[in-house]
């Protein structure tokens, strides 16, 4: 165990020291890409910067997807149906190593489920882990609340196999033309379903070993977990009246619904799009007012920041890697050394 807690500390160091902020990451690897190109394949400065700028925006339908994911998914986890669940589950862990070991395995759940979700509910049962259990080391309790994301891509919200098991006609889907892939061959299949078992079944023993002694533990005071809440505002008119109603957002989620049963009762395949809108339809459900819903969505918009910024960045790399060769060149590299 201590050989584990030595582990952690030290790339813990090393990921404080030297790991930048995503977006200046991606600064960095567009500059990489874009030297790379001279150099491996001959291309002047000036046709490396059309690339990027030709192919800068080429992934505004898939940010945009991504943007929907985030969203919905923050919303329907601060849901009170969601967050009664969650207290709860909490109210199991009686000491900080079940404390621990449970975070965990809700997170990994959560994140299973959809990474944004799970993003959000596990800060959410993380907070009221907190609050009950007392002595838990509060920084580990946080690194097992991400834990979600080291699954998160082997689940129901993995980009790319939700974006090749059905077109959308995009430019990512155009890079496989005609050609799906099913979940049930990805996501669903035997092998990625005993890796993620696996997984649930050791990495919470893992985190579990890399709790610290007593005289180490950082506790965090329970006063501090306070949580945002919405403003009482009273109603005063019939503009009031409907916007502190469910019955808008209980009818196109009801309308949202039935498209979803036709939806699978006639054959359709689950994608990006199908479920962002089963999220959207859940959220939309379990929230109890309009104003309660756009609360959690004005609280979910938040986070977007690396989205809005960071993907555009990713397009000019994939324009500037497909455009230049250098995209063939590596595909090629790896096949002659496998």
């Amino acid at each position: 165990m201590q050989v584990i807690r030595t582990l952690s500390n030290f790339f813990t160091t090393i990921m404080q020291r030297w790991l930048p902020d995503a977006f200046i990451f991606a600064i960095i690897l567009t500059f990489i890409v874009f030297i790379a190109g001279m150099l491996g394949e001959s291309k002047s400065p000036s046709q490396m910067a059309n690339y990027w700028g030709d192919g800068v925006w080429n992934l505004l339908v898939f940010s945009m997807q991504v943007t929907i994911s985030l969203v919905t998914g923050s919303v329907l986890a601060q849901t009170t149906a969601v967050k009664r669940v969650l207290r709860s589950l909490a109210t199991l862990a009686k000491n900080p190593s079940q404390a621990i070991l449970l975070m965990t395995f809700i997170a990994l759940i959560c994140g299973w489920i959809s990474w944004a979700f799970g993003l959000i509910a596990s800060a959410l049962m993380a907070r009221e882990i907190a609050r009950h259990v007392k002595g838990v080391h509060y920084p580990l309790l946080v690194a097992s609340a991400y834990s979600g994301m080291v699954i998160w891509h082997a689940g129901l919200s993995g980009s790319i196999p939700l974006k090749i098991a059905v077109s959308d006609g995009d430019v990512l889907s155009s890079l496989m033309p005609g050609i799906e892939i099913p979940l049930q061959e990805t996501i669903f299949s035997w092998e990625v379903l005993s890796v993620c078992l696996v997984v649930l079944l050791t990495l919470p023993v893992i985190f579990r070993l890399m709790i610290p002694p007593a005289h180490e533990t950082q506790e965090v005071d329970p006063s501090q977990l306070g949580e945002t809440e919405q403003v009482d505002i009273r109603i005063k008119t019939p503009s009031d009246r409907i916007e502190h109603s469910r019955l808008p957002t209980l009818l196109l989620g009801l309308l949202g619904g039935y498209y979803l049963v036709e939806f699978f009762l006639d054959g359709g395949s689950v994608g990006l799009n199908t479920l962002n809108l089963i999220f959207l339809v859940s959220g939309l459900l379990l929230h109890r007012s309009t104003t309660s819903y756009l609360f959690a969505v004005n609280e979910a918009v938040k986070g977007l920041s690396g989205i809005v910024l960071q993907f555009p960045l990713y397009a000019g790399i994939m324009g500037m890697m497909a455009q230049s060769g250098l995209a063939a060149s590596v595909s090629t590299w790896f096949i002659e050394i496998s």
